[in-house]
């Protein structure tokens, strides 16, 4: 009855009929709600995610049947209840019957209308059903195989030859795709390094692992410097000072690379000077300095600021003006005291260079240099006092 009813793609890649029969088994079933319920199935099977490679091939097959039965129960009138008391502390219900309940709420919007005998929105039960299996399989294909992979991993030292390289290959593969997310990487640090002291593998795999991770840290949207840099703190030596050099290699590169999209970002948000940017580039420049990282003040080129301040409206130069006189002088990365005297340097040459458009504007820009020149003197003294003081602990 359904089987000539489906519209199924050619590369779905798995047994339709089969996963539907799965999804009818255990629910109240009529041929009227699963003939009802065809439309709805018709829909998801339409959908992108089902095709996903990233998402664990069995958790998407899964997710399609779970969904056949919801729909079909749903077009006999048939609604998962909420569990009794499953607010309460006294509880009686486990958390599986619970996180089942939270998986159908992602679908119930889109299944409601089959409930009253009515037809389903199309792009409701697409996007719901693609929440439905992100929200069921939180771990991608690869940090699945991984997990299969940590099993056989404990008992590596008990392994022939033949079964090491079996287990290396596969690692391999997972490293070349670098599709995993941040949880694994001081685990594949350890595999890596195990395969390298055993042998397996040559000092050549350290750089194909480093490229992984820079991979994997790039596919994984909740990895970044700060969030390595906290695992790197938690971990407190656990897998040895050589993973801890690669890990620390690893933030650095991730750290550049976030420095380049923030100057590809600073590029492009200031690559039209207009009367208002410079109100723009002053917002930018409080936020960065109340951070650790002020020093991404200087990612804005000084021609840029210049211009900002010769082209400004009298908002916008009182807005850089207040900045250089207050929160310049507030700058404290040691490390980059001299480039900010440079900056600074530059921009007021700058500002000599192209003058003033009018004598208002002129009398703002003489506030903005003296104030520059100010900071310029502030941060010299500083630069050399760290200088001395260096010298003097050597």
């Amino acid at each position: 009855m359904v089987e000539d009813r489906l519209r199924i793609p050619e590369q779905i890649g798995f047994k339709v009929k089969d996963a539907v029969i799965d999804g009818l088994k255990g629910s109240f079933v009529n041929a009227r709600a699963l003939l009802r319920s065809i439309p709805s199935i018709n829909y998801v099977l339409s959908t992108p995610i089902l095709l996903d490679e990233s998402i664990d091939f069995r958790g998407r097959v899964e997710s399609f049947s779970d969904f056949v039965g919801y729909a079909v129960q749903a077009s006999a009138g048939i609604v998962p209840k909420e569990p009794k008391d499953a607010n309460s502390s006294m509880s009686i219900f486990d958390d599986s019957e619970l996180q089942e309940y939270d998986y159908y709420q992602t679908l119930s919007n889109a299944l409601a209308p089959l409930t009253d005998g009515k037809d389903v929105d199309p792009e409701t039960v697409k996007s719901s059903f693609d929440k439905f299996v992100r929200v069921k399989n939180p771990n991608s294909a690869a940090d699945v195989e991984a997990q299969d992979m940590e099993y056989h991993w404990g008992t590596l030292r008990c392994l022939e030859d033949s079964q090491v390289e079996l287990l290396a290959n596969q690692f391999k593969d997972m490293l070349a795709k670098g599709q995993y997310s941040q949880g694994w990487f001081y685990k594949f640090i350890g595999f890596t390094l195990d395969l390298i002291n055993l042998g397996f593998w040559d000092e050549s795999f350290r750089e194909k692992l480093l490229d992984s991770l820079r991979r994997a840290a790039n596919h994984d949207p909740k990895c970044d410097a700060a969030a390595l840099r906290q695992e790197r703190d938690n971990m407190n030596d656990f897998y040895g000072t050589d993973a801890n050099l690669i890990m620390d290699k690893l933030i650095t590169e991730v750290e550049q690379d976030e420095r380049e999209r923030d100057l590809n970002r600073i590029s492009l948000e200031f690559s039209i000077v207009e009367q208002n940017t410079g109100k723009t580039i002053s917002a930018f420049f409080e936020e960065v300095i109340k951070s650790e990282h002020q020093n991404r003040i200087l990612d804005v080129p000084a021609e840029t600021v210049a211009t900002a301040i010769y082209e400004g409206a009298a908002d916008s130069q009182n807005s850089l003006h207040s900045f250089f006189h207050t929160s310049m002088k507030r700058y404290g990365d040691k490390h980059s005291q001299n480039e900010a005297v440079e900056w600074l340097n530059k921009i007021d040459a700058q500002l000599v260079k192209v003058g003033s458009k009018s004598r208002m504007g002129g009398l703002r820009t003489k506030w903005i240099r003296n104030d520059i020149k100010q900071a310029i003197e502030m941060l010299s003294e500083r630069a050399q006092r760290a200088s001395t003081d260096s010298d003097i602990d050597m």
